[in-house]
């Protein structure tokens, strides 16, 4: 487009200032994902998925039947490439891979587009943002199922999800030989984490419980002085934190 001799009149409506630059973009193979303009009607979590959506909509699907056990995790919020969330994609791999499913692709986990692009067919698009219309089209564009699953947070929430997943894609018992291994284990860090760093801190944790008035609060303890610690504890709940 040459401004000498073209003019794309836009008024400084939202509607034109949009698609201005898509009549100036570069014709180049770098990809064009066009996204919504939202930003007075909706959230960024909203401009978030419209992002993703307009990528997954550029995916191109390799030939070749889907396995069974292959999955597409989508809709992960990955706002930033730093360790925190690199850590998170990487528990929910190994999740799955500990049952049996194969890991073709997340959306999104700091894999360039270049990478990405190429997609492998699934047969299971695990939507983590739980409803989200854009894992629903890739799993119709892939041919595949689609599974609402939200995110796993917990530990039962994580062996609700694990159980989920394994249903959809009939890997049942190896889901729950996954969970019965991390539970073991989990329950070893437990017994050696708490009395080392929970066991007589302050009260800001029992406050931190949110107790309404009027409910129940159940105190168990173990040890030599586990009486005389249930009662103190008990005398600071009756005389309300010694706030009065």
């Amino acid at each position: 487009m040459s401004p000498g001799t073209e003019v794309l009149p836009t008024n400084g409506s939202k509607e034109a200032l949009f698609t201005l630059p898509v009549a100036l973009v570069d014709r180049s193979d770098r990809p064009l994902v066009l996204i919504p303009d939202r930003n007075l009607e909706k959230d960024y979590l909203t401009g978030y998925l419209d992002a993703l959506q307009g990528i997954s909509s550029r995916l191109v699907l390799k030939k070749g039947r889907a396995p069974k056990n292959s999955v597409v995790l989508a809709g992960y919020l990955f706002d930033r490439n730093e360790g925190d969330h690199r850590g998170n994609v990487q528990e929910l791999v190994r999740m799955l891979r500990g049952i049996g499913a194969r890991v073709n692709a997340v959306l999104l986990d700091g894999t360039p587009f270049a990478k990405l692009k190429k997609l492998t067919r699934p047969g299971l698009v695990i939507d983590l943002a739980g409803g989200w219309r854009g894992a629903a089209d890739l799993a119709e564009t892939c041919s595949a199922g689609c599974l609402a699953a939200g995110l796993p947070v917990g530990i039962e929430g994580t062996s609700r999800w694990i159980r989920m997943v394994g249903s959809a894609l009939g890997l049942e018992e190896p889901a729950e030989a996954f969970i019965r291994r991390e539970v073991s284990g989990l329950a070893r860090m437990l017994e050696w984490i708490l009395p080392r760093f929970f066991t007589g801190k302050s009260a800001i944790a029992i406050l931190s419980l949110g107790l309404e008035y009027g409910k129940t609060l159940r105190i168990h303890a173990r040890g030599e002085d586990a009486s005389d610690a249930v009662a103190a504890l008990a005398g600071l709940v009756r005389n309300r934190f010694q706030e009065d």
